[in-house]
């Protein structure tokens, strides 16, 4: 919804919710026309399937992002960072997602790539396009 509280559109689809911790989902492309949007809902339209997973397998995937580092942010904004499969195991179908947040803590950019796998201890360093920050204070 927009600050005055008019709907301005609707998606429905699929994603996977991690065990623990926060997560985003990540909809691109979502035509607003001039609208702003100020917060949007969540919910599930039918019962959700839970899989239960021990602790133990939770525990031996590690990914690991290190050096994370923003840059050309007055011309064409880029995040750089370094993705590591610590585990032992291949992970496919990997979406990496960036959010950027201003001085007050709102999201104010999001963007994403996506990796068709990362393979045990592999390391990628991943570029992802940020848009739209060029009017806000980063913190």
């Amino acid at each position: 919804a927009d600050k005055n509280n008019i709907y301005i559109g609707k998606r429905e689809g699929s994603t996977y919710i991690p065990p623990s911790g926060s997560f985003a989902i990540f909809e691109p492309g979502i035509d607003i026309g001039n609208s702003v949007p100020v917060y949007t809902t969540f919910e599930f339209t039918q019962i959700p399937e839970w899989i239960q997973v021990s602790q133990e397998k939770i525990n031996q995937l590690q990914v690991l992002v290190s050096d994370i580092n923003l840059t050309d942010e007055a011309t064409m904004p880029r995040l750089f960072a370094t993705i590591k499969n610590n585990s032992f195991f291949v992970i496919p179908e990997i979406d990496v997602v960036a959010i950027l947040y201003d001085a007050n803590h709102n999201a104010i950019s999001a963007s994403r790539t996506y990796l068709d796998q990362l393979v045990f201890e592999e390391i990628t360093k991943e570029i992802i396009p940020m848009y739209n920050i060029f009017l806000v204070q980063l913190k």
